[in-house]
């Protein structure tokens, strides 16, 4: 975090307080995937629609590919909850998962 900015310095004025952030990448890619197209497609598809379960959300990335029960097995044997949403998944969930529908995929 670099600094506050009030809320009087935005017109309208918010009722929050901002805060100016400096994000500087990783020197390497924080997990290694096999497929970065897949596990891209995995994350999209987990945050595509706000408060969709995972399961919901791999249905329509997938849904041509694997049948529901297909992807709810898939997900429950990479050790996550079939009801599980996207936010609660780790990036090394998220990359076994992309690793698991990319080698799976018919």
């Amino acid at each position: 975090m670099l600094f506050d900015v009030p809320p009087q310095c935005f017109l309208p004025a918010p009722k929050v307080t901002s805060t100016v952030m400096r994000m500087v990448p990783y020197a390497q890619p924080a997990v290694k995937v096999g497929n970065e197209a897949a596990f891209f497609r995995v994350v999209r598809a987990a945050f595509a629609q706000r408060r969709k379960t995972l399961l919901n959300g791999l249905n329509s990335a997938y849904g041509n590919r694997f049948t529901r029960d297909e992807l709810r097995e898939i997900i429950e044997s990479c050790g996550a909850p079939a009801d599980v949403r996207g936010e609660r998944l780790g990036l090394e969930e998220f990359a076994a998962l992309a690793e698991k529908l990319d080698r799976e995929a018919p």
